[in-house]
């Protein structure tokens, strides 16, 4: 058993309607969806009012490109994030997709920070009662409540549209309040990984996992598809980022597993060293984070950094988190 292409899931950006069209024929020829993102990829660091601008900006985006472009998305595999059950966000978001609820089939709306079972009723009797046409739904795991919830949340199937469910661990070390991040090279990150998988499958939920940030660290992507493929029994998933890691997921190469023993987790000898890393990401994200844009992408080793770790980083300096 190994990785389904169909269970490939690439995050992209908007662009001119023929551009994007190509772009997707391309991801959807390796048998993956492409994804959009209300979410996270709007989030500015500590500014509401820019968040809340940058995702109108985005689903006005969207309405022009899909309304005025119909024909260039006909039986395209197309996924969307949006935003939180509980957040205002969300029914914005749910207007959107009912002024394109004619034009396109979402094949995949991914739902973010789930912590309960009521708010997965709550995201698919809108979605069904607004006639949103649409695959499935894929809840996201990526808190600290989520993650205690997941016997709670996924007991059972509600409906023959979920069948899925993610992880995001960006967010998820955000809740934990700690510094630094744990990301796919720590101990920590593949203790978590292997309960949430156990938790899923046991009730029959096939688990997607969450993004690599190493985007020219391709060794190391197949090793990660590698050692989720052995943690798991049924189907699995990936997020991605580059067509690099969605080509990848589309072929049979199988990578050395990663060695849970020799990964260590950002233990640092002493708070100097701590601050000294800390500063180092944040000058690393403002040198490199584009205007409007929530990800950094470092120039040199082409690693993104996330907005929530930045803001992690500055609630450490200001000692509002360990």
């Amino acid at each position: 058993m190994y990785m389904n292409p169909s269970f490939v899931f690439h995050f992209i950006k908007l662009s001119a309607p023929r551009k994007l069209q190509n772009f997707i024929s391309l991801i959807n020829q390796t048998g993956a969806s492409a994804l959009f993102d209300l979410e996270d990829a709007c989030l500015i660091p500590f500014s509401n009012l820019k968040t809340s601008l940058q995702k109108i900006k985005t689903r006005n985006r969207l309405l022009l490109i899909f309304l005025n472009n119909p024909g260039l998305f006909l039986n395209k595999f197309i996924g969307i994030r949006i935003n939180p059950v509980n957040s205002e966000d969300f029914l914005r978001d749910i207007d959107m997709l009912v002024k394109l609820s004619k034009t396109i089939y979402w094949s995949y709306i991914f739902i973010p920070k789930i912590e309960s079972p009521g708010e997965i009723k709550i995201c698919l009797d809108t979605l069904n009662s607004n006639h949103i046409q649409f695959g499935e739904i894929i809840p996201i795991i990526e808190s600290q409540a989520g993650y205690n919830n997941l016997n709670l949340i996924f007991h059972n199937k509600p409906s023959p549209q979920l069948n899925k469910v993610a992880f995001g661990h960006c967010d998820y070390n955000l809740s934990l309040k700690q510094w630094p991040f744990r990301h796919q090279n720590s101990f920590f990150f593949w203790n978590k990984v292997r309960n949430i998988i156990a938790t899923l499958e046991d009730a029959g939920f096939h688990y997607v996992n969450t993004p690599f940030l190493e985007l020219d660290n391709d060794k190391f992507f197949g090793r990660m598809l590698s050692t989720v493929n052995s943690l798991c029994k049924l189907e699995f998933g990936q997020v991605t980022l580059t067509l690099k890691q969605t080509e990848l997921c589309s072929q049979p190469k199988i990578y050395k597993k990663i060695d849970f023993k020799k990964l260590k987790d950002n233990n640092f000898k002493s708070v100097i060293d701590k601050i000294n890393f800390t500063n180092r990401l944040m000058t690393l994200y403002e040198q490199n984070k584009k205007r409007n844009k929530s990800f950094a992408i470092t120039k040199e080793d082409k690693i993104l950094i996330s907005p929530q770790e930045y803001i992690a980083a500055i609630n450490y300096l200001r000692g509002n988190i360990e």
